[in-house]
C-alpha cells in the first residue's frame, strides 16, 4: 500500500480507478502541466529595463478588464509571499494586435523587489476566489546550476514599497 502511494501518479491512478475515470484523470494531469507551461514567460532584457511585454495568453485572461474600448486597466496579482501588486496593463487602441504591456513604475518596483533577471521565468496562475471572483498569482523562478527551476525569494533586506491590498 505504501508503495502505491509513493508510486508515480500514472501508476497510482491505474490501480485505483476504472478505465474511463483513469483516462479522465490522466487528461486533467496533462492539462494542468500544459497550463503551467502556457502561463509562463521567459524574461528578456527589455522586460527588466522598461516594461513587461505581456504574453497574449495572459491577455486572454484579462480581456474582461478592458470593457467598452478601454486601453488601460489595473491588474491585481499576488506574489508567492502573499503581497498584492497592482500593475497598469495597457493595450493599443488601434490595429489588429493588442501588444499588451505592464507599465512602469509598478512593474519596475516588482523587478527590483524580486531581483528579477534576464532568463528568469515568470508564472501566472489563475486561482478561483469564491468571494471576489478570480485572483491571479505570480511567481518568479530561476534555473539553477543543476538545470531545475526553483522559486526565487526576494533578498531579506528588500523592503516592500508597494501598495498591499486585502485578499
Amino acid at each position: 500500500m505504501i508503495a502505491d502511494i509513493l508510486a508515480p501518479s500514472a501508476v497510482y491512478i491505474s490501480r485505483l480507478f476504472t478505465a474511463p475515470k483513469k483516462i479522465e484523470l490522466e487528461q486533467k494531469i496533462k492539462e494542468t502541466k500544459a497550463m503551467a507551461f502556457e502561463n509562463s514567460k521567459l524574461i528578456r532584457k527589455s522586460d527588466i529595463e522598461d516594461r513587461l511585454a505581456v504574453p497574449q495568453r495572459w491577455m486572454n485572461l484579462w480581456r474582461p478588464l478592458f470593457e467598452n474600448g478601454k486601453t488601460e486597466a489595473v491588474v491585481r496579482v499576488f506574489c508567492s509571499l502573499g503581497y498584492g501588486w497592482e500593475f497598469r496593463c495597457a493595450i493599443r487602441g488601434i490595429g489588429q494586435y493588442d501588444k499588451p504591456v505592464l507599465q512602469a513604475p509598478e512593474w519596475q518596483r516588482f523587478v527590483k523587489y524580486t531581483g528579477l533577471q534576464e532568463g528568469d521565468k515568470l508564472i501566472l496562475q489563475e486561482v478561483a476566489n469564491h468571494q471576489r471572483g478570480m485572483n491571479y498569482h505570480i511567481k518568479v523562478q530561476r534555473k539553477g546550476v543543476d538545470g531545475f527551476w526553483a522559486d526565487v525569494q526576494p533578498p531579506e533586506h528588500a523592503a516592500p514599497t508597494f501598495y498591499q491590498f486585502i485578499i
